[in-house]
Protein backbone atom coordinates (compact mmCIF):
# COMPACT_ATOMS: atom_id res chain seq x y z
CA UNK A 1 0.00 0.00 0.00
CA UNK A 2 1.56 3.27 -0.96
CA UNK A 3 1.44 6.35 1.08
CA UNK A 4 0.56 9.93 -0.77
CA UNK A 5 2.79 12.70 -0.12
CA UNK A 6 1.36 16.27 0.06
CA UNK A 7 4.05 18.00 -2.53
CA UNK A 8 4.98 21.03 0.18
CA UNK A 9 5.40 18.52 2.35
CA UNK A 10 7.47 17.03 0.39
CA UNK A 11 9.51 20.07 -0.77
CA UNK A 12 9.69 21.29 3.10
CA UNK A 13 11.34 17.77 3.62
CA UNK A 14 14.24 18.57 1.27
CA UNK A 15 14.80 22.08 2.26
CA UNK A 16 15.38 20.58 5.86
CA UNK A 17 17.63 17.82 4.51
CA UNK A 18 19.70 20.47 2.81
CA UNK A 19 19.62 23.12 5.56
CA UNK A 20 21.01 19.81 7.79
CA UNK A 21 23.40 18.86 5.27
CA UNK A 22 24.92 22.28 5.28
CA UNK A 23 24.99 22.37 9.18
CA UNK A 24 26.73 18.67 9.20
CA UNK A 25 29.38 19.96 6.65
CA UNK A 26 29.75 23.47 8.57
CA UNK A 27 30.40 21.29 11.80
CA UNK A 28 32.46 18.80 10.33
CA UNK A 29 34.65 22.08 9.20
CA UNK A 30 34.84 23.63 12.45
CA UNK A 31 35.89 20.49 13.76
CA UNK A 32 38.64 19.80 11.42
CA UNK A 33 39.88 24.10 12.02
CA UNK A 34 39.25 23.99 15.61
CA UNK A 35 36.59 26.60 15.15
CA UNK A 36 35.01 27.02 18.38
CA UNK A 37 31.23 26.56 18.31
CA UNK A 38 28.53 29.07 19.33
CA UNK A 39 25.21 29.04 19.54
CA UNK A 40 24.60 31.74 17.02
CA UNK A 41 26.98 30.84 14.50
CA UNK A 42 25.61 30.50 11.19
CA UNK A 43 27.11 28.65 8.22
CA UNK A 44 28.95 30.95 5.65
CA UNK A 45 27.21 29.93 2.66
CA UNK A 46 23.68 30.63 4.67
CA UNK A 47 24.74 34.23 6.17
CA UNK A 48 24.39 37.22 4.20
CA UNK A 49 26.84 40.14 4.07
CA UNK A 50 25.62 43.49 2.27
CA UNK A 51 27.98 44.55 0.35
CA UNK A 52 29.87 48.11 1.16
CA UNK A 53 28.75 51.24 -0.25
CA UNK A 54 31.09 52.59 -2.81
CA UNK A 55 33.31 56.21 -1.57
CA UNK A 56 33.73 58.30 -4.25
CA UNK A 57 35.87 61.41 -4.21
CA UNK A 58 35.44 64.28 -6.24
CA UNK A 59 38.55 66.49 -7.09
CA UNK A 60 38.97 69.89 -8.85
CA UNK A 61 41.73 69.78 -11.22
CA UNK A 62 43.76 72.73 -11.91
CA UNK A 63 43.99 74.30 -15.65
CA UNK A 64 46.21 73.46 -17.78
CA UNK A 65 48.06 76.03 -19.59
CA UNK A 66 46.90 75.58 -22.83
CA UNK A 67 43.28 75.72 -21.05
CA UNK A 68 44.16 78.80 -18.94
CA UNK A 69 45.10 80.72 -22.60
CA UNK A 70 42.05 79.14 -24.38
CA UNK A 71 39.98 80.49 -21.91
CA UNK A 72 41.39 84.16 -22.09
CA UNK A 73 41.11 84.45 -25.47
CA UNK A 74 37.74 83.43 -25.14
CA UNK A 75 36.67 86.13 -22.49
CA UNK A 76 38.30 88.97 -24.65
CA UNK A 77 36.66 87.69 -27.55
CA UNK A 78 33.03 88.03 -25.68
CA UNK A 79 33.74 91.08 -23.92
CA UNK A 80 34.66 92.75 -26.95
CA UNK A 81 31.75 91.30 -28.83
CA UNK A 82 29.51 92.40 -25.78
CA UNK A 83 31.36 96.17 -25.47
CA UNK A 84 30.63 96.46 -29.41
CA UNK A 85 26.83 95.66 -29.26
CA UNK A 86 26.72 98.28 -26.39
CA UNK A 87 28.05 101.07 -28.05
CA UNK A 88 25.69 100.08 -31.08
CA UNK A 89 22.60 100.60 -29.16
CA UNK A 90 24.56 103.79 -27.60
CA UNK A 91 24.15 101.65 -24.08
CA UNK A 92 25.44 104.44 -21.22
CA UNK A 93 23.86 107.67 -22.75
CA UNK A 94 20.30 105.76 -23.13
CA UNK A 95 20.56 104.46 -19.39
CA UNK A 96 21.34 108.13 -17.95
CA UNK A 97 19.32 110.75 -20.54
CA UNK A 98 16.55 108.67 -21.65
CA UNK A 99 13.23 109.52 -20.45
CA UNK A 100 11.89 106.16 -21.07
CA UNK A 101 13.90 104.73 -18.59
CA UNK A 102 11.95 104.18 -15.07
CA UNK A 103 14.75 106.42 -12.75
CA UNK A 104 12.85 105.36 -9.47
CA UNK A 105 13.08 101.61 -10.20
CA UNK A 106 16.71 102.00 -11.56
CA UNK A 107 17.78 103.80 -8.15
CA UNK A 108 16.02 100.77 -6.81
CA UNK A 109 18.03 98.03 -8.78
CA UNK A 110 21.26 100.19 -8.04
CA UNK A 111 20.62 100.00 -4.48
CA UNK A 112 20.43 96.04 -4.57
CA UNK A 113 24.04 96.38 -6.57
CA UNK A 114 25.44 98.24 -4.11
CA UNK A 115 24.69 95.71 -1.39
CA UNK A 116 25.53 93.00 -3.79
CA UNK A 117 29.20 94.72 -3.82
CA UNK A 118 29.49 94.92 -0.11
CA UNK A 119 28.38 91.61 0.57
CA UNK A 120 31.09 90.47 -2.19
CA UNK A 121 33.67 92.60 -0.63
CA UNK A 122 32.99 91.32 2.90
CA UNK A 123 33.33 87.38 2.20
CA UNK A 124 35.68 87.60 -0.14
CA UNK A 125 38.38 89.89 1.27
CA UNK A 126 37.77 90.84 4.67
CA UNK A 127 37.03 86.99 5.90
CA UNK A 128 39.18 85.12 3.56
CA UNK A 129 41.81 87.49 3.10
CA UNK A 130 41.99 89.24 6.68
CA UNK A 131 40.08 86.96 8.82
CA UNK A 132 41.58 83.59 7.52
CA UNK A 133 37.91 82.31 7.02
CA UNK A 134 37.28 79.44 4.49
CA UNK A 135 33.99 80.48 2.41
CA UNK A 136 32.09 78.17 1.95
CA UNK A 137 28.47 77.93 2.03
CA UNK A 138 28.16 75.73 5.55
CA UNK A 139 30.32 78.64 6.89
CA UNK A 140 28.55 82.05 4.67
CA UNK A 141 24.74 80.25 4.54
CA UNK A 142 22.66 83.60 5.51
CA UNK A 143 25.30 85.95 3.31
CA UNK A 144 24.86 83.37 0.37
CA UNK A 145 21.14 83.88 0.86
CA UNK A 146 21.13 87.25 1.25
CA UNK A 147 23.23 87.60 -1.97
CA UNK A 148 21.03 85.52 -4.13
CA UNK A 149 17.93 87.41 -3.02
CA UNK A 150 19.96 90.50 -4.12
CA UNK A 151 20.10 88.88 -7.36
CA UNK A 152 16.97 88.13 -8.51
CA UNK A 153 15.76 91.69 -7.08
CA UNK A 154 18.24 93.55 -9.10
CA UNK A 155 16.74 91.48 -11.87
CA UNK A 156 14.00 92.03 -11.74
CA UNK A 157 14.41 95.54 -10.90
CA UNK A 158 16.46 96.29 -13.62
CA UNK A 159 14.48 94.96 -16.75
CA UNK A 160 11.29 96.66 -15.18
CA UNK A 161 13.15 99.71 -15.56
CA UNK A 162 14.80 99.39 -19.17
CA UNK A 163 11.66 97.79 -20.24
CA UNK A 164 9.86 101.02 -21.38
CA UNK A 165 13.11 101.67 -23.76
CA UNK A 166 14.32 98.07 -25.03
CA UNK A 167 10.73 96.15 -24.72
CA UNK A 168 11.43 92.41 -25.42
CA UNK A 169 15.17 92.92 -26.15
CA UNK A 170 15.87 94.06 -22.53
CA UNK A 171 16.67 90.57 -21.56
CA UNK A 172 19.21 90.11 -24.37
CA UNK A 173 20.84 93.74 -23.44
CA UNK A 174 20.87 92.46 -19.88
CA UNK A 175 22.59 89.45 -20.98
CA UNK A 176 25.14 91.05 -22.79
CA UNK A 177 25.76 93.47 -19.86
CA UNK A 178 26.00 90.38 -17.03
CA UNK A 179 27.60 87.84 -19.00
CA UNK A 180 29.60 90.16 -21.31
CA UNK A 181 31.07 92.32 -19.72
CA UNK A 182 30.61 91.23 -15.73
CA UNK A 183 31.25 87.25 -16.17
CA UNK A 184 34.13 88.06 -18.23
CA UNK A 185 36.09 90.43 -16.23
CA UNK A 186 36.19 87.92 -13.59
CA UNK A 187 37.46 85.40 -15.81
CA UNK A 188 39.96 88.28 -17.13
CA UNK A 189 41.17 89.38 -13.52
CA UNK A 190 40.95 86.20 -11.16
CA UNK A 191 42.03 87.96 -8.16
CA UNK A 192 39.20 89.00 -5.49
CA UNK A 193 41.00 91.74 -4.21
CA UNK A 194 41.64 93.26 -7.68
CA UNK A 195 38.14 92.99 -8.83
CA UNK A 196 36.45 94.27 -5.40
CA UNK A 197 38.77 97.58 -6.28
CA UNK A 198 37.49 97.68 -9.66
CA UNK A 199 34.10 97.55 -8.09
CA UNK A 200 34.36 100.09 -5.88
CA UNK A 201 36.01 103.10 -8.94
CA UNK A 202 33.55 101.87 -11.35
CA UNK A 203 30.11 101.84 -9.25
CA UNK A 204 31.56 105.25 -7.77
CA UNK A 205 32.31 106.31 -11.07
CA UNK A 206 28.98 105.30 -12.45
CA UNK A 207 26.97 107.17 -9.62
CA UNK A 208 28.22 110.15 -9.57
CA UNK A 209 27.71 110.49 -13.60
CA UNK A 210 24.29 109.36 -13.02
CA UNK A 211 23.43 111.26 -10.06
CA UNK A 212 25.11 114.39 -12.03
CA UNK A 213 22.79 114.00 -15.30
Amino acid sequence: MEIWRHPRRESRSCKNKRVIKDNQTFQLLSDTMHIPSHPNLEPPALKHHPPEPATTQYIDAPFTKTEKIINYFWALAVISGAMFALNKIDFMNEVLTSPKINHGVMQIGLSMTILLMFIKIYMETIKVSIMKQECTYANNKDLTHAAIALIMITSVTLHWAMWGLWGWYTPIVMAIMSYGVLMQLIVLIPNSIVQNMLCIVGGTYFLQVYVGV
